[in-house]
């Protein structure tokens, strides 16, 4: 009975002290209007719609790369879910390397990089590293699991900020690029000029070592195309096995079973294994460079970049030895876990709809939670 009236007791103390300092008032208050309360609801919604927006639009293409492509808006679409922002900065010895972002897909990849010079560095001189490397770099491997061919260009000079910015083209002849932990190299930065066509006065500018390692995860547009057919030239007969075609390259394997012969005894050269890619409406399509890599048992493996970007749906025909075409409108797809375009397309239709709906729905929330609270919620002036 005594413990009750002790509870009893601190009770009516907090109670009164609760009281004391609500009406004391300390700071004034004021009241959620009407109109402050519609103006809030359009200003937040207004907020969630732009930040979603902006966010779809970083998360879908990298408008840099796209521009230095020269792109355009239907190419864009034809990459989407391909590109992947990298934006990773090292600086030594006063040179700066920006890593800024890739196009890829499972064997090829395009990759932007900004060089930073310092101001006493002559801008009429070309720039390049001795070793420029790239190779995966995923838990199980040991110094890398891929192996490939790679080259960059400059795409531009900004003389104002000692910036060149170039554009790598990487093919992977082993292994495949998708979802690795890449590693991207560069070694010592030399310098060059032209004379009569010829390197000429090669420098070390600066001894640097600049490495970078990103998670490159990428969902490739691209159709699978199971084949059965052999094609034959000069020394080689191949049976096709497999096709793949990207928005940005080709890939082809195949066999061969007496092992694959680039030239004979009596000196004679192998024809190109691939000749011309050639579209619906009749445009061949050049490719930035390719490999064939052969194996002892005659199994192939060719790889090529395209100059430019392509829906995968137009290419037609693929030649051969210059005398054979394979038409890929006779072949059948190979089901598996990655979308062609048409079903991107519908991914990507859902997905804003899921937004839409979604900024309705906060929109509705907010509005219903402030209605409900705005005789009863009150702002503290401070």
């Amino acid at each position: 009975m005594r413990g009750k009236k002790i509870f009893e007791a601190i009770d009516l103390v907090k109670n009164q002290y609760i009281d004391e300092v609500y009406n004391s008032k300390a700071h004034p208050v004021t009241r959620f209007s009407k109109k402050k309360t519609i103006i809030l609801m359009i200003a937040a919604t207004l907020i969630i719609a732009l930040l979603t927006a902006c966010a779809a639009e970083f998360f879908e293409w990298d408008g840099r790369l796209s521009q230095v492509l020269n792109l355009t808006s239907k190419q864009e679409k034809y990459v989407d879910g391909m590109w992947c922002s990298i934006n990773k900065t090292q600086t030594e010895n006063d040179i700066t390397v920006t890593l800024d972002s890739v196009l890829v897909d499972d064997s090829s990849m395009y990759v932007l990089y900004d060089l930073v010079l310092t101001d006493d560095m002559d801008m009429s001189r070309n720039y390049y590293f001795d070793i420029e490397q790239v190779d995966g770099q995923n838990w199980y491997s040991f110094g890398g699991n891929l192996s490939g061919g790679w080259g960059s260009r400059i795409v531009n000079v900004d003389e104002d900020s000692h910036t060149i910015t170039y554009m790598m083209t990487y093919t992977a002849t082993s292994g495949r690029i998708k979802d690795q932990k890449m590693r991207f190299w560069f070694h010592n930065l030399y310098s060059y000029i032209v004379e009569d066509d010829a390197l000429a006065d090669k420098q070390l500018e600066q001894e640097v070592n600049f490495v970078f390692y990103a998670d490159v995860n990428s969902t490739p547009n691209k159709l699978n195309y199971a084949i059965d057919q052999n094609v034959s030239g000069i020394l080689n007969t191949v049976n096709l096995t497999k096709i793949v075609v990207t928005p940005i390259s080709i890939s082809i394997s195949g066999n061969s079973e007496n092992g694959y012969h680039l030239m004979n005894d009596s000196k004679v050269h192998e024809t190109d294994f691939v000749s011309a890619v050639i579209l619906k409406d009749g445009t061949f399509i050049d490719n930035s460079g390719s490999h064939l890599s052969t194996s002892v048992s005659g199994n192939i493996s060719y790889k090529a970049m395209f100059v430019d970007v392509i829906n995968p749906e137009d290419v037609s025909e693929i030649v051969f030895y210059h005398n054979y075409t394979v038409s890929l409108s006779n072949l059948k797809y190979i089901t598996g876990p990655e979308t062609n375009y048409a079903d991107s397309q519908i991914v990507d239709k859902v997905v804003s709809f899921s937004i839409i709906l979604s900024i309705i729905c906060m929109a509705f929330n907010s509005a219903s939670v402030l209605q409900f609270c705005k005789n009863d919620v009150y702002l503290l002036k401070g």
